[in-house]
């Protein structure tokens, strides 16, 4: 029996006040070591418990946004890009993983304010040794083939703050996908990220998958998920066996901070 086991990640946004952050992570232009909030605290022992779960992986794919980028400076606990991006390596080196795949994520979060234009995930997949395909480390799509199946996976898709209409974003680009796949390839799995929620739908002939983040409440979970913008927390563990697609359940199973997850509430 052959075996292969694929971790995908998305939504990192290390740099994020309410997002994971490793206790060694350095502010350079202050020349100190981040003193991490309690929902850091509360993230980084989610974390930890992840990497002891499904450290290792044969593959690891962040499928986009690993750092928060240089704008909401007022969110962060910093905005220079080399400081997250060095942080988010220190979470990723933990997972030791054997290969690693990246896709890009929003422009917002690879800018160093809005007329810098940084590409931060090509660096940051540099320093990680994310796989290259046509000369990127970071490409907008990707299509891997593991042992026969086929996953194909973006970043973007389309948001929704209706819960009865999450399945519509995804469902739609898994149609675009089987109507074309002779002009592409014919993918088992369409695998999205970026609005902040975990959501699967599976037909007959292949599955959908929305990846939930690491990054907690937000300007853009509250402006676009609606509910006080409580996002979902974790990670999805494809395994390939013997050519045939499983998938374990999505790990919200970590501990969700309460700090990072309700508003704030004003004494009047």
């Amino acid at each position: 029996m052959t075996e292969k086991h694929i971790l995908i990640l998305s939504d990192i946004h290390c740099g994020h006040n309410n997002a994971p952050a490793h206790p060694y992570s350095e502010i350079i232009m202050e020349n100190k070591r981040l003193v991490l909030n309690k929902t850091q605290k509360q993230l980084w022992a989610s974390w930890k418990e992840m990497v002891k779960l499904y450290a290792e992986p044969d593959i690891l794919v962040i499928n986009g946004e690993p750092i928060q980028g240089g704008d909401a400076p007022l969110e962060n606990w910093t905005s220079n890009i080399i400081d997250q991006v060095e942080g988010a390596k220190l979470l990723i080196d933990m997972l030791k993983p054997k290969k690693i795949y990246l896709v890009r994520g929003s422009k917002w979060h690879v800018t160093l304010g809005r007329n810098q234009q940084m590409n931060a995930e090509e660096y940051f997949g540099k320093i990680i040794n994310a796989e290259k395909v046509d000369g990127r480390r970071a490409p907008i799509n990707r299509w891997l083939n593991v042992d026969g199946v086929v996953l194909n996976f973006a970043h973007r898709i389309g948001v929704t703050r209706v819960p009865h209409y999450r399945s519509t974003a995804i469902t739609r680009e898994m149609f675009v996908a089987y109507v074309n796949q002779h002009h592409l390839h014919k993918a088992c799995a369409i695998i999205r990220s970026h609005v902040h929620y975990f959501w699967h739908i599976e037909s007959e002939s292949h599955h959908g998958f929305i990846t939930p983040p690491w990054q907690l409440r937000s300007e853009f979970s509250e402006e676009f998920m609606g509910n006080g913008g409580v996002a979902s927390l974790g990670a999805i563990r494809p395994r390939i066996i013997d050519g045939n697609f499983r998938w374990d359940d999505y790990t919200d199973k970590f501990l969700v901070p309460i700090e990072g997850l309700r508003p704030t509430l004003e004494k009047a």
